[in-house]
């Protein structure tokens, strides 16, 4: 006699014996019970999850001699040669080979015949019917809509997206779903008792984890390891003939990058290798290993989510929690990338190799609220409100809980910063390093309304997070340090006054654009590239040279948000609105630092002003007279602005001194 498989011996009769699918046979038990058997079917799912079982059996019940509630009997001639495959009702169809138009006409001709007994149906089961042509669907529409009273219609497919829409709009539709892991279990457990099969629970966990949702693919696994092995099956056993790699590697793996051991991590993948494992399956295995990590690093209550054996879950709960969850993260997201490379690259071994490495090597993220909370004292962090304990690097923490640089030599800027420090005040403020060059062009590619948007966005979450930073105590006397703290002036009013005449606005333009530095570094350079024009009825009006692009959008969306009004009224001591200027005026009168600007900065003894004689490093003119920098202009106005910001954000001053960094500048 010979072997029936595993598969074929085992496949539900009935539609108490379907696994996991009672929402279907439920429905279709009470259809036929209540004698509402639709004309047509459409059954979707992934491979292996009953489709065509449960076409069967439903061919079966609607052809019973004694059907009892919609089940069929099994033992009436019917049901028996539906089971044997002989009977001349149930007709199944491959659609993959049988997908042509005169196919589909054959099958029109013979639904035409009366089934072999009176009182019963003919069953059309097509299988895989979305690989049916356009015009085979075409030609099986009218059929589909009206067929014979005793004709039964089952489509089964696993991709019901390429079945049209006229089709399954004629169609009953049921969606099988994938098995879980557990289903797939309980049924090995089951079919194994029965059949005498000695092995180990481990092992019926790799095999239902292998199967991906698929009972019938379970099943044949089975039979492959009962077929190579004897005595008792174990996971050793499974792992070794299916190729499996062992959740042991894994681990093993995970503790090895947790630790920055690069060359243990390689003994491992050199290890997995040579036991005969593909790169890019060992790759998924650890997509699928990572995000088991991240999910018990979150809550234990996800464990139920986690296709790990009992034994090697506690090992699993134990490593996550040494992990970071946004290690975990980069991790699996670099694991996911690896495993998309090793299935496209012509070297997958050296891929794999360098990407474990880098893995090995990589650098804890570090979150910013966490790194704010170390600094503040809070939790995790150097000290409470009230305790005075050491810092990083000799510093102190403070009753305030914020880290105390320790006591040493003042950083001081370099380059045209350190010789600002012979001007006069506002001049000085001027200097002090303005987020980008004076005549620094735009050096990005995006437009400048892009740009403009991207830096109130990060404007506004610099406010929110210098919100929580406790500014120094301002120094009332000086405009700077008012505007600053958003108080007003003391002595001034922001109340209407008498009005302000133009001349005294330009005079003192300079001087207001290094006092809103304290509050608005990137608009206070914005307006310092630009000069005001006109002053009528109370609106400002502000001119940029055309070369100032990025400036005058800058400029528009602080007229839009009315973001000056209020510095204006401070400062000047009467409420001013702000336009911008479509012309300049020559009339008008120049701030003395855009004067300065317009001075050439290196003229030959004896030569005309207009002569100029360039420096090293110096900004050149093009054919226009228009300044050109140099490249060397950019990267020292680039350095300028990041210690500028520096200088400007305690936090991020704390943050290097606490930790020994630097802060890099971005090579895009």
């Amino acid at each position: 006699m010979s072997y029936i498989a595993l598969a074929r011996r085992y496949r539900p009769q009935s539609f108490a014996d379907v696994t996991a699918q009672t929402h279907i046979t439920d429905t279709l038990r009470q259809a036929i019970a209540g004698g509402r058997v639709a004309q047509a079917y459409l059954f979707t799912g992934p491979r292996g999850s009953g489709k065509t079982t449960v076409a069967r059996i439903l061919a079966k019940a609607v052809n019973c001699d004694k059907p009892k509630d919609g089940e069929p009997d099994g033992v009436c001639e019917p049901c028996v040669s539906i089971t044997d495959a002989r009977s001349m009702d149930v007709i199944e169809i491959d659609g993959a080979s049988n997908n042509s138009v005169d196919d589909v006409r054959e099958l029109r001709e013979s639904v035409r015949y009366a089934p072999s007994q009176p009182g019963k149906r003919k069953v059309y089961i097509v299988d895989e019917v979305h690989m049916l042509s356009g015009g085979a669907f075409n030609a099986l529409l009218k059929t589909l809509e009206e067929p014979p009273p005793h004709v039964v219609f089952v489509f089964a497919t696993t991709e019901p997206r390429k079945v049209p829409d006229t089709i399954r709009s004629r169609c009953q539709r049921f969606d099988f779903r994938r098995l879980l892991i557990a289903e797939i279990r309980s049924r090995l457990e089951y079919i194994c008792k029965r059949e005498k099969i000695a092995i180990d629970p481990e092992a019926i966990f790799v095999l239902a984890r292998r199967a991906d949702g698929s009972l019938r693919d379970a099943l044949s696994l089975l039979d492959q390891i009962v077929s190579s092995t004897s005595g008792k099956i174990t996971e050793a056993n499974v792992a070794e003939i299916l190729g499996i790699v062992r959740e042991e590697a894994y681990l093993e793996l995970a503790t090895a990058i947790l630790d920055r051991d690069a060359v243990h991590s390689l003994g491992v993948v050199h290890s997995v290798l040579a036991q005969g494992a593909d790169p890019a399956t060992f790759a998924l295995g650890l997509v699928e290993h990572l995000r088991n990590l991240m999910l018990l690093g979150l809550d234990r209550t996800l464990r139920s989510a986690v296709p790990m054996g009992d034994a090697h879950l506690a090992a699993a709960e134990v490593l996550a929690a040494r992990f970071k969850t946004e290690d975990l993260l980069y991790l699996l997201n670099r694991a996911a990338a690896l495993f998309e490379e090793t299935r496209h690259s012509g070297q997958p071994v050296v891929v794999l190799e360098a990407a474990v490495v880098e893995m090995a090597r990589f650098d804890s993220r570090v979150v910013l609220s966490e790194l704010l909370e170390r600094l503040d004292g809070g939790p995790g962090g150097p000290g409470g409100p009230d305790d005075a304990s050491p810092g990083p690097r000799g510093s102190t923490t403070g009753a305030a809980g914020r880290v105390a640089p320790a006591a040493g030599p003042a950083r001081r800027p370099s380059g045209p910063r350190a010789e600002a420090d012979s001007d006069s005040d506002a001049d000085r403020e001027m200097a002090a390093s303005p987020l980008v060059p004076p005549t620094a062009p735009r050096l990005v590619s995006e437009p400048a309304g892009d740009a403009v948007a991207a830096y109130f966005a990060t404007s506004s979450a610099a406010d929110s997070m210098a919100a929580t930073v406790a500014p120094p105590p301002p120094a009332p006397a000086r405009a700077s340090d008012v505007i600053a703290a958003g108080g007003p002036l003391p002595g001034r009013s922001t109340a209407p006054s008498a009005r302000i005449d133009f001349e005294t606005v330009v005079a003192r333009w300079t001087e207001f654009t290094a006092a809103l530095r304290g509050s608005k570094a990137m608009l206070a350079h914005c307006l310092s590239e630009g000069r005001p024009v006109r002053l009528s009825a109370g609106v400002l009006e502000v001119w940029f040279p055309p070369e100032h692009t990025f400036h005058s959008h800058l400029f528009e969306e602080a007229v839009k948000r009315r973001d000056l009004e209020p510095y204006l009224a401070q400062f000047f001591g009467t409420p001013l609105k702000t336009a911008l200027a479509l012309e300049e005026h020559a009339a008008a009168p120049r701030p003395a630092a855009a004067r300065r600007r317009e001075t050439p900065p290196n003229t030959a003894p004896g030569s005309p002003a207009g002569n100029e004689v360039p420096a090293a490093g110096a900004a050149m003119l093009d054919e226009s007279g228009s300044q050109r920098l140099t490249s060397d202009d950019i990267a020292r106005g680039r350095r300028d602005a990041i210690e500028d910001v520096i200088q400007r954000t305690p936090v991020i001053d704390d943050v290097i001194t606490a930790f020994d960094c630097e802060v890099l500048e971005d090579p895009q």
